[in-house]
């Protein structure tokens, strides 16, 4: 992979789901899809690379009913950002587990909001809109180093 020339970082956006099932949480759900949507379109041009550190979406395994949720809206900034040229990275939070790590992740087909079954194996939907998904870890070459991206 070549060096990008800008990185920008995201960790802990805890994007909520539009259909959450109290007012407060729908709301918050909005604004936070609207300053994504302000940052995304700052961005647009000038980054090369975008990497999301962790905690992207807001949903424990254990919490059911917070990980079937609406973040259609969210998914769909990020593919517009990636369609006009950014290079998304994903690396998994605490709550981030049902993203899927891509081929070979397979515990949690139950959630096919973000995972979907090809060939035998669970793979991460983060790739159908433009994200890269890379399980713990993400590392990338940036002026003659080797940076390792993890969720704290």
């Amino acid at each position: 992979m070549p060096s990008p020339d800008r990185i920008y970082i995201l960790a802990d956006m805890h994007l909520k789901p539009l259909d959450a099932p109290n007012p407060l949480a729908r709301e918050m759900a909005v604004r936070d899809n609207e300053r994504l949507a302000r940052f995304l379109g700052g961005i647009e041009g000038r980054g090369s690379m975008l990497v999301l550190l962790g905690d992207t979406f807001n949903f424990w395994i254990e919490r059911r009913s917070q990980v079937v949720g609406d973040y259609f809206t969210s998914l769909s900034l990020f593919k517009a950002a990636a369609d006009a040229g950014l290079d998304i990275h994903h690396v998994s939070g605490n709550r981030d587990f049902v993203v899927g790590e891509g081929l070979g992740f397979d515990p949690l087909t139950r959630y096919p909001g973000f995972l979907r079954l090809r060939r035998g194996f669970t793979v991460s939907r983060l790739a159908d809109f433009g994200i890269e998904p890379h399980g713990h870890r993400f590392r990338f070459h940036q002026a003659g180093k080797t940076v390792s991206c993890v969720h704290g």
